[in-house]
């Protein structure tokens, strides 16, 4: 208990920013953790922390969270901050390599929000179902025809070859695959 002497009297604690307050409640026998507790979007929340600087560090951030409006940063827990974090860095990588993949460079660069992404997510595995989303881009991929383009000559000549590759007979006395009536 030398973490706590000399605060024993003042538990539980209140750290106050502006009109935000986050109280830290002390360790008991049959609870042994720090615990801070809060208002956040109409709920309370208690969060656990085995020392004493660790939950008065969170709980300065917090309050100040709170204190700016962002009731909704407050709720997050360290985990769910560093997922956030994950997907916002994985959303930017996507943008930049799809940006810099783009055919026409006159276009608007894409930009994706997570709201975006989790929509088109859960549109895409409601319609799949169990199977995992790549195998059904693969197996549309396989599907699509990508069509480039070429110069009009280098597409006259494909053409006049393919149609005397079927309609000139391989043999001599042979009829060809197509005929064609001029």
């Amino acid at each position: 208990m030398a973490e706590t002497e000399g605060r024993e009297s003042k538990f539980p604690f209140t750290v106050k920013h502006r009109h935000a307050k986050v109280k830290i409640y002390r360790k008991t026998d049959k609870y042994p953790f720090y615990r801070i507790a809060y208002r956040a979007e109409g709920r309370r929340v208690v969060r656990n922390f085995k020392t004493y600087g660790a939950a008065k560090k969170e709980a300065d951030r917090i309050v100040r969270q709170i204190a700016a409006g962002k009731e909704s940063v407050a709720t997050l827990s360290v985990k769910d901050a560093l997922a956030y974090k994950f997907a916002i860095g994985k959303l930017a990588q996507l943008c930049a390599n799809l940006n810099a993949r783009k055919p026409d460079l006159t276009a608007p660069d894409l930009a994706l929000s997570l709201e975006d992404a989790i929509t088109e997510f859960v549109e895409a595995k409601r319609a799949l179902g169990q199977a995992r989303l790549i195998e059904a881009v693969k197996g549309y991929l396989s599907t699509v025809v990508h069509v480039r383009r070429v110069p009009i000559r280098q597409a006259a000549d494909e053409c006049l070859a393919e149609r005397d590759r079927l309609t000139v007979p391989r043999e001599a006395g042979k009829r060809p695959q197509l005929c064609v009536s001029a």
